[in-house]
């Protein structure tokens, strides 16, 4: 959990930057970049429940991560978009900015049925966080591919991150977080109806489990212990 939150401070600092630039917008955003779990879980869950609130906090956490990355950087600099011939790229849209020390380069373009996009900050000079992915075109589904080198977070670190969305509204979330030493993998389930369920797996052992109902009502499975609520 320590390393996590070096993470999300080194997240904080960026996006505390110097705000005298022009925000910008690109074309295409990722869709699940600031995604809204609140609106997909009971009103009681987290409220009645302690140690599923810890859980679904975590894993909302190192979901938007990546995303508070991109869209605060985009808020706070100054922006220049970069014409195709500037860049070595198969992606045909560019956009740079900077503010407070950081660079980001930015590129998106559209390949088949997906968004396919990269990006990356660089602080001082010296690469700090670097992602990649897709996203269908119609919003159903998505991957993001990124990493935080060792600069600001005492080593390197890689998330994986795959949803899906079905014709319902459910989604699917599959996460694997990479410390070095330590992996954590989430499955996280949101249904249309606010039931779902969420698994936490550290290096590889099921640690908890937790299934609820419209309602907010369930249960979790806790070393090795079943509490209902």
């Amino acid at each position: 959990m320590k390393k996590i939150v070096l993470i999300l401070v080194a997240v904080f600092a960026l996006s505390s930057c110097d705000r005298d630039g022009v925000g910008v917008t690109p074309g295409f955003v990722p869709k699940n970049a600031a995604f809204d779990f609140d609106s997909k879980l009971p009103s009681n869950l987290e409220s009645s429940n302690p140690e599923v609130s810890a859980r679904i906090q975590q894993m909302k956490s190192l979901t938007n991560v990546c995303g508070a990355l991109m869209i605060n950087s985009m808020h706070s600099g100054k922006v220049s978009k970069i014409s195709y011939s500037q860049k070595n790229s198969n992606l045909p849209n560019h956009y740079t900015w900077s503010s407070g020390g950081y660079v980001v380069n930015y590129n998106y373009g559209i390949v088949g049925n997906n968004y396919e996009f990269d990006y990356t900050i660089t602080i001082n000079g010296s690469q700090f966080f670097t992602a990649n992915g897709w996203e269908a075109t119609n919003g159903s589904a998505g991957h993001w591919e990124s990493h935080f080198s060792s600069m600001y977070v005492n080593n390197n670190y890689n998330i994986t991150y795959d949803w899906s969305t079905n014709s319902l509204g459910d989604i699917h979330f599959d996460m694997h977080f990479d410390l070095g030493n330590t992996q954590l993998h989430y499955l996280f389930n949101l249904n249309h109806d606010n039931s779902g369920d969420i698994t936490y797996i550290y290096n590889g052992t099921t640690q908890f489990y937790c299934i609820w109902d419209p309602n907010g009502h369930g249960h979790y499975t806790m070393n090795g212990q079943t509490i209902n609520f």
